[in-house]
């Protein structure tokens, strides 16, 4: 639908950051610790110069393994602070997408607990 109008692109898209990519092959942001070492990495580079990064994080850093959140909501804050506040710097205009929802028929990750729940979902919205 955007063909002609704009020019789309995400990471592990027309470029790949090997060293800052996790075990989904580049096109994952991960949790939002990961998104913010990315974005920190990628706004030096050359091909980098968007006019609006639209941005989903919540899902990773909801994640329970070993009971405990895999980034703290405070934590969870600062990175998007940091997020928005590296964009203002570059005049790149950031558009959020909500954190995706649980889906509860989804099959959880095999061995340690890595549960999501909708509450934390909730939470990070909030």
């Amino acid at each position: 639908m955007l063909q002609g109008f704009c020019e789309y692109d995400r990471k592990g898209g027309s470029h790949c950051l090997k060293e800052l990519d996790d075990c989904t092959d580049g096109i994952n942001g991960g949790d939002s610790r990961m998104v913010l070492q990315y974005l920190r990495a990628v706004v030096k580079m050359e091909f980098f110069k968007p006019d609006y990064l639209l941005l989903n994080c919540g899902l990773h850093d909801s994640k329970r393994p070993g009971g405990q959140l895999q980034v703290p909501l405070d934590e969870y804050q600062q990175n998007l602070e940091a997020v928005i506040h590296l964009m203002q710097t570059q005049n790149i205009s950031l558009i959020w997408g909500r954190t995706t929802s649980v889906n509860p028929d989804t099959p959880q990750m095999s061995g340690e607990e890595i549960r999501q729940r909708q509450s934390d979902i909730d939470a990070c919205n909030a």
